[in-house]
């Protein structure tokens, strides 16, 4: 009776093998939409193998919105390469969601 799945993590991205096992899911019968939650860190790296495998739907935990606040919660990590991917994540998919 499920249709709609979301994955997440941690960060699933992280993982061996989640781009064949999100693609796997999206050609399961009855499935109509699978989404994934990332913190955007690595989501650069894979948009467009994860839009091959048929995932539409992104959700983006994303620390803060402020460069300062970023870098102090994700322990020095650069928020360009997350906010690049976000941008392209917007042109590439059909929904994006910001948490």
């Amino acid at each position: 009776g499920f249709t709609d799945f979301r994955v997440t993590g941690g960060e699933p991205l992280v993982r061996p093998g989640i781009l064949g096992f999100l693609g796997d899911l999206v050609k399961t019968d009855g499935v109509r939409r699978v989404a994934i939650t990332t913190n955007g860190h690595l989501l650069g790296k894979h948009l467009e193998d994860l839009a091959a495998a048929g995932v539409r739907s992104l959700n983006l935990s994303v620390d803060s919105l402020r460069r300062e606040r970023f870098v102090e919660m994700s322990r020095g990590g650069d928020p360009e390469p997350v906010w690049d991917a976000m941008r392209r994540a917007v042109r590439c998919t059909t929904e994006v969601e910001v948490a």
